[in-house]
């Protein structure tokens, strides 16, 4: 059976909570505890890792949350937790961790008109894309020695008839599936009784039928 994360909450003789860890405090052992630790409402003076038998930074970082927010001494600690405890203690930052959210009547003008910048930059280089074009095709009509046709009938090549194969493999393999899930699905989905052959069929002897589903006459 897994060994899990525990603690306990003790009075000692001069009467301050202590608060004893017990188990491996690693991110796969610690949820349970986790949650009940945050749950804890009463002021701990002391916080005892001696009974802890492993700890990662998920564990280091539970431990410094009740130390910071309980003011605990740290009792019992190994010198892997209190270097990890230190490393969580000085990584520790009072940023947001979402961006700041504008409010409803400033947030939609500001994303629509984003929103119509973008399409004014895209149609921008559209109308450059096709000036372009229409640069090109003009120098190839006014000097058509310049228009490489080895180049054009490499690229056919290459992108036509030297992809026929793989293409040709492609449509095989998914006509496959495709006359695979043609026959089956529906043979599960709606089958008919295997009698139903056809106009002139009719039921198996004996079938006396049922609510909505008349038998012999």
């Amino acid at each position: 059976m897994r060994e899990l994360a525990d603690f306990t909450v003790q009075q000692d003789a001069a009467g301050v909570a202590v608060l004893a860890l017990v188990g491996p405090y690693t991110v796969a052992h610690v949820a349970d505890a986790d949650a009940r630790l945050r749950k804890l409402d009463q002021p701990v003076g002391r916080l005892d890792l001696s009974g802890v038998t492993a700890i990662d930074t998920v564990g280091a970082w539970i431990c410094w949350r009740l130390i910071r927010d309980h003011g605990a001494a740290v009792v019992g600690q190994s010198d892997e937790a209190h270097r990890l405890i230190d490393a969580v203690s000085r990584a520790e930052s009072e940023a947001p961790t979402r961006p700041p959210r504008l409010p409803l009547i400033s947030r939609v003008p500001a994303a629509v008109g984003q929103r119509m910048i973008d399409w004014r930059d895209g149609f921008i280089r559209l109308l450059g894309f096709m000036g372009a074009l229409l640069v090109a095709f003009g120098t190839v009509i006014r000097h058509p020695a310049r228009f490489r046709m080895t180049s054009l009938v490499r690229q056919v090549e290459l992108v036509g008839v030297s992809s026929l194969g793989i293409i040709g493999l492609m449509s095989y393999l998914v006509a496959i599936v495709i006359e695979q899930q043609g026959a089956v699905q529906p043979r599960q989905r709606h089958a008919a009784p295997s009698w139903v052959q056809g106009p002139c069929a009719g039921p198996p002897h004996g079938f006396r039928g049922a609510p909505g589903f008349p038998g012999p006459r």
